[in-house]
């Protein structure tokens, strides 16, 4: 977990500069350094599916992060893997 940490935390230090990934969870992170026999070398990790990826500096300068906005108005994601509250939020709007 420390190596992890060490590994993508300054990644996103600088990610957040120009953009939020926003769907951060283990399947999102790549392992490396795994074999069928245990470790063969230094463990890499790696972040991937900046599908729900959102501009920082649109974002901060939206009103969305202040207003809570970000909480309602706006459905991300891969439309494949959606619950039924996303697609009725699609369909009829936030409100």
């Amino acid at each position: 977990a420390s190596e992890l940490l060490a590994q993508l935390g300054p990644a996103l230090n600088e990610l957040n500069l120009f953009a939020y990934h926003r769907d951060i969870n283990p399947r999102n992170i790549l392992v490396d350094g795994l074999s069928g026999q245990g470790l063969r070398g230094p463990i890499s990790f790696g972040l991937v599916d900046f599908g729900m990826a959102v501009d920082a500096r649109q974002w901060r300068g939206s009103g969305a992060v202040e207003d809570g906005a970000w909480r309602h108005l706006e459905v991300g994601g891969d439309c494949r893997y959606w619950p039924l509250s996303s697609w009725i939020m699609f369909l009829r709007g936030p409100q």
